[in-house]
């Protein structure tokens, strides 16, 4: 219904009634006397506003035809209702989305997105890429969406999916559907999007393609570890792997540096290894080597390619320094637990019989372990709960049926072949995690909270075969690695270009000023507090190799690599799965914003449009015979007021002009008679 017509006829309306509230124009008589309208004179003055205004039918007959004309104007009629609209856009910013030829890959999705949106309208907006902070809009505007892509985070590192998801998951409506469209290069396995189907009922998943196959080799694994062979001595791997559909015969070289500040400096590093790899289509080849490296060595691998992505054709690590792991263990003294974490040569472990000293603010440790004690209800920390089955209350058989085996605590046990006599099942809180479902109940469960996490197992020690199986101590050191990862790794694994190491921002976290040091060479101040630089310190990473860094609470160096296959696998890999999952591939020579949006739904109690037309065509006539009836009364209305003098006087009329004379009535004198305005 059109507002403007409906106020237009209020208008109208008291525009009449102002009209029906002025006098009249008088116009003159000449009559005989006077003494015969003082009566009616009295009564128009008593009672003239009122009269007028309550008692004129033609005043009603006016303000009916305006309201029906303007009602009719307005169009009354039930508008089509379409449901609300909602348009998520998720843009790959991973490291291969920096490919050309030409225009990368990131310049012609940002092009994609505006033509795609030059056409209809969406009732909410929002922006997300697979790198750094995820959300970058969300709000009505599709112009702000657009000015949001000039701030997507360079393409560099890999794109965390799962995270993306789960953030989509907990930030959209359960109410509204919504229409998710990624723009991506392709370069990503199709199970990683199938998640994406179904954030919500009613999900819709478009798909923009905006990379062309193109063929590379890349070095897809660097690592490290110590041999056991003396102090030191490591064992070196590296995987090299031919991307594209034609053999490749690359040459590989592995270099060590005395100091992190060096790798520019050929002639200070120790060539390793040197040799020329032949790669089949698709192949791979994996080098093993063995070398003494101490604290602060540094490790370049090359891959001498020609590709458009030189930045998987070298990877680096950095050889740190073990820092010993200590644990505190509360309860009776158990010779499984003692025996298993004395196979860690870097843990350190500590007994005591009451739970109150994993209170003491003096000591700090790495992992509380509680065998048959409640955790305090103040502790802060990381704790493991483990039970030894001597004093079980409600006890049940069990057999795992399930677990989480993408857990880090799961990686290599299996929890299958651990036999359990009786166990009692564990149950979890709200915010708890089970890792670990049995015939009885959960047996493994994570509460993970700012102050506080908590692992919690129930498979009795006594009442099974655990410390028997090699799921014990392999999960004991699963435990340990992710309570501090960086004690555990004489050469951590290096972090994605793109994104700083842990201590970085742990200490930037504590309001530290930072100082980076790049690899040519450039030196990058970041002060405390500033957070509009801490988005540059992430573009300050982006190439791979060896970083130093110092900070108030201690300094050290890190390695950039990128080291995934996904992302060195230019190819598009977006295949019939999706499609048949529902999603859907857009052309952006003919598909746009408008294609996407619902066609309105008509109200069911909405008449045929027919008879709308017919009710319309019925007020119009109505309109006109009402217009036809005002006519009418105006015009007797008119010679209802129109006096003749001789109803009074019982003289004739007097007439005027022409007509007088035609009717022979002489001209009165101008003194014998009075005159008379009548209204």
């Amino acid at each position: 219904m059109s507002w403007g017509w409906l106020i237009a006829g209020a208008v109208a309306g008291a525009v009449i009634i102002l009209l029906h509230t002025l006098r009249a124009r008088r116009r003159p008589y000449v009559v005989s006397s006077l003494f015969l309208w003082e009566r009616v004179e009295r009564t128009l003055a008593a009672d003239y506003r009122r009269r007028r205004f309550t008692k004129s039918l033609l005043l009603l007959v006016q303000l009916l035809i305006v309201a029906v004309l303007s009602t009719g104007l307005a169009d009354p009629r039930p508008r089509l209702q379409r449901p609300p609209f909602h348009l998520a856009i998720v843009v790959d910013t991973s490291a291969s989305m920096a490919v050309g030829p030409g225009e990368s890959r990131a310049t012609v999705a940002r092009a994609s997105i505006e033509r795609f949106l030059s056409e209809g309208e969406a009732d909410r907006y929002l922006l997300w890429s697979t790198t750094g902070d995820h959300l970058l809009y969300d709000g009505p505007e599709k112009g702000e969406l657009l000015a949001r892509l000039s701030a997507l985070p360079p393409p560099a590192g890999s794109s965390a999916w799962e995270e993306l998801h789960r953030l989509m998951t907990a930030r959209l409506s359960d109410d509204v559907p919504v229409h998710v469209v990624i723009v991506s290069d392709g370069a990503v396995a199709p199970d990683t999007l199938m998640p994406f189907l179904s954030l919500g009922p009613g999900t819709r998943l478009s798909l923009i393609d905006v990379g062309t196959p193109v063929d590379n080799l890349g070095i897809t694994r660097f690592s490290a570890r110590p041999s056991g062979r003396g102090e030191g001595h490591h064992q070196i791997l590296l995987e090299v792997e031919n991307f594209g559909e034609e053999q490749a015969t690359p040459l590989v070289s592995v270099a060590a540096f005395p100091a992190p500040g060096s790798l520019q400096d050929q002639t200070g590093g120790l060539l390793l290894f040197e040799s020329t790899v032949t790669l089949a289509p698709g192949g791979r080849e994996r080098i093993v080597l063995e070398h003494s490296l101490g604290p602060g060595y540094s490790l370049e691998a090359r891959l001498a390619s020609t590709d458009p992505f030189p930045v998987d054709d070298a990877a680096y690590l950095v050889v740190g320094s073990q820092s010993a792991t200590r644990v505190l263990v509360v309860g009776e003294e158990s010779r499984f637990l003692h025996q298993g974490f004395a196979a860690f040569p870097n843990v350190e472990t500590v007994h005591a019989y009451l739970p109150s000293a994993a209170l003491d603010p003096n000591v700090s440790y790495d992992l509380v372990v509680f065998l048959d004690e409640e955790v305090p209800a103040d502790f802060q920390g990381t704790a493991l709960v483990v039970t030894s089955g001597s004093a079980l209350r409600e006890a049940y058989p069990a057999t795992v049926t399930w677990w989480d085996r993408r857990h880090p605590f799961s990686r290599f046990v299996d929890w299958e072949s651990v036999s359990i006599a009786m166990a009692e099942p564990l149950t979890p809180l709200p915010t708890e995690i089970v890792l670990l479902q049995s015939t009885a109940g959960p047996l493994l469960t994570l509460l993970d909270e700012p102050e506080r996490r908590i692992i919690r197992l129930a498979i009795p020690l006594f009442q099974s075969d655990l410390p028997f199986r090699i799921a014990f101590p392999v999960f004991l050191q699963n435990v340990v690695e992710w309570v501090n990862p960086s004690a555990q790794e004489s050469v951590p694994h290096p972090v994605q270009p793109g994104r700083l190491p842990a201590a970085v921002l742990k200490a930037w976290n504590e309001g530290e000023a930072l100082t980076l040091a790049q690899p040519s060479g450039e030196v990058h101040h970041l002060e405390s507090g500033d957070r509009e630089l801490s988005r540059e310190a992430h573009a300050w990473v982006l190439e791979p190799g060896v970083y130093r860094w110092w900070a108030e609470s201690g300094e050290g160096s890190f390695a950039v690599s990128l080291l995934d296959r996904e992302e060195s696998n230019l190819n598009s890999r977006w295949t019939e799965a999706l499609i048949q999952g529902g999603a859907t591939f857009l052309n952006l020579d003919r598909d746009r914003l408008a294609d996407l949006v619902p066609e309105a739904s008509i109200r069911r109690d909405a008449p045929a449009a027919s008879q709308t037309e017919r009710l319309w065509r019925w007020i119009g006539l109505l309109s006109i015979i009402l217009l036809l009836l005002e006519g009418r009364l105006y015009t007797a209305r008119h010679g209802g007021h129109v006096a003749e003098p001789e109803l009074l006087s019982g003289a004739p009329a007097v007439a005027r002009g022409p007509a007088r004379r035609a009717r022979g009535v002489p001209k009165p004198s101008r003194g014998g008679r009075l005159r008379w305005r009548w209204g």
